[in-house]
């Protein structure tokens, strides 16, 4: 990926397991939370999201860990696993130019993008605004996909 200078991806190793944990709880937790009332229900979901196999990277500025991005590539689409910023830095565009890199790659593999969103997560409007489209959803996520065009 083509990051700003001062943005860059670096591989998760074990010791930054405990900022990505962490940063889960802060950026999504509280849409899990408002998305299942039930105990059972959010911990399964947060169960799964650490569990998940994929390319991870810790997303730095200045050599400062400020967010955690997971995309699985499968043989007919790029999965957008994850991608969460510190609240902190959220709002400065660092989110939506990584997405802009991983629509270029995909565009450059002739492949699409596919994510899920809870329905109360504001990241939603992002996407919309990036091209992708509800392809499916159920009474707590929307499922996108960005087509590449043929060029």
């Amino acid at each position: 990926m083509n990051t700003p200078p001062d943005i860059r991806l670096k591989p998760v190793h074990e010791d930054d397991e405990h900022f990505v944990k962490t940063l889960t709880l802060e950026t999504v937790g509280p849409y899990i939370d408002k998305t299942w009332s039930d105990e059972k229900d959010r911990k399964a979901c947060f169960d799964r999201i650490d569990h998940r196999n994929g390319k991870r990277s810790i997303i730095t500025k200045n050599n400062e860990n400020i967010g955690f991005l997971c995309i699985q590539d499968r043989s007919d689409h790029i999965f957008l696993d994850q991608i969460y910023i510190d609240k902190k830095f959220q709002g400065q565009g660092i989110g939506q130019h990584i997405l802009y890199e991983i629509i270029h790659e995909a565009e450059q593999l002739k492949l699409p993008i596919k994510l899920i969103v809870l329905r109360v997560n504001p990241a939603i409007k992002l996407y919309r605004k990036l091209g992708f489209e509800i392809y499916e959803q159920d009474k707590d996520r929307y499922y996108l996909e960005r087509i590449i065009k043929a060029q």
